[in-house]
């Protein structure tokens, strides 16, 4: 487990007020990713994580490929209580990714104390030959940047 922030912050689409996990701006080398419903999160340590390096390995460097290979190693994480992983922000009401700052007029996103978030672990990928780890991560890759 590991100890992160949570902030209060609110769904720019329906409005509704919610917490959310963020890692310091000292977490060099770390992510936290966001299960699809925006109700559960889990921690990677990136650097030599097997995973996130064969990632970076297979998808072909662009303006866009730290986005594209963040978003696919957060959907090769296991599901936790039937939730996929995500990257992105999700709001637990609507499912908007769209998070307002500040809250209110004068109101800023505020620390309301701390939760511990498991660490994100890839089980099924890792249990999958080469060729089955290939053909997923491509898979992954043209549907967040289908061509």
């Amino acid at each position: 487990m590991t100890q992160v922030a949570v902030f209060k912050c609110k769904c720019a689409t329906c409005r509704q007020p919610f917490t959310w996990p963020v890692l310091s701006d000292m977490s060099y080398g770390e992510a936290l990713i966001h299960g699809a419903h925006g109700t559960i999160h889990a921690h990677a340590w990136l650097i030599d994580h097997p995973v996130f390096d064969l990632v970076s390995k297979i998808i072909p460097r662009s303006l866009d490929s730290a986005k594209i290979i963040w978003e696919i190693f957060a959907r090769l994480a296991d599901p936790v209580d039937g939730q996929s992983f995500t990257c992105r922000s999700v709001c637990p009401f609507c499912g908007s990714p769209e998070r307002d700052s500040p809250l209110e007029p004068g109101e800023v996103d505020r620390m309301v104390g701390m939760i511990d978030v498991p660490e994100a672990t890839f089980d099924h990928f890792q249990s999958l030959n080469s060729a089955g780890k290939l053909a997923l991560v491509k898979r992954h890759a043209s549907d967040i940047n289908p061509r």
